[in-house]
């Protein structure tokens, strides 16, 4: 298989297509992209009956939404993904402590190798990360480049580990929004 593959276009593809998959590893930037961005495709694949874990590499403090002191949001963000684990029926969270908003700053390699390292330690069989165009539309360019980050972070640890890879894409169609499955190995 070439390293990147896409996935056989929406239209030609069953109604309820998705990749096999046993144990898939949700990687995300910040709390609340789980739900928003993959929530639809994370339950599908627990129907399907496999097992999904999920790392989160930043705690959310930067949230714009924030109206609070982030010490506080920084403490109630995860919180709060745990709680949409436990709906959504994720097995388990990590949570990391990068910098939200400044994953840009951290050298990729240390984040492909903590993806790496959580890829291994829940012998994931499939990635599922946000397509950085699909990602927070905050209008804070920090969160998309957070996005980006952890895409290119994943593709490499996955790239590594011989894992593929499954990206939430958005296609802007006149006056709504569709989503659309990217795949790459």
């Amino acid at each position: 298989m070439s390293s990147t593959a896409a996935a056989a276009p929406a239209t030609t593809r069953p109604a309820g297509w998705l990749p096999r998959a046993g144990s898939v590893l949700v990687v995300v930037a910040r709390p609340g992209q789980e739900s928003a961005d993959l929530g639809g495709l994370v339950y599908a694949f627990r129907r399907a009956g496999a097992d999904v874990t999920l790392l989160c590499l930043t705690r959310g403090e930067a949230s714009p939404h924030n109206s609070t002191r982030a010490a506080r949001l920084e403490a109630a963000r995860p919180w709060e993904l745990q709680l949409a684990a436990g709906i959504l029926g994720i097995s388990q969270v990590t949570v990391a402590s990068y910098p939200d908003g400044g994953l840009g700053w951290q050298p990729e390699a240390e984040l492909s190798e903590r993806i790496g390292r959580a890829i291994r330690q829940h012998a994931a069989d499939l990635l599922l990360v946000i397509d950085p165009a699909a990602g927070d539309d905050t209008g804070l360019g920090d969160a998309v480049l957070d996005d980006a980050v952890v895409a290119s972070a994943a593709c490499a640890a996955a790239a590594r580990a011989d894992v593929p890879v499954l990206a939430r894409a958005a296609d802007i169609v006149p006056d709504r929004k569709s989503t659309r499955l990217n795949s790459s190995h």
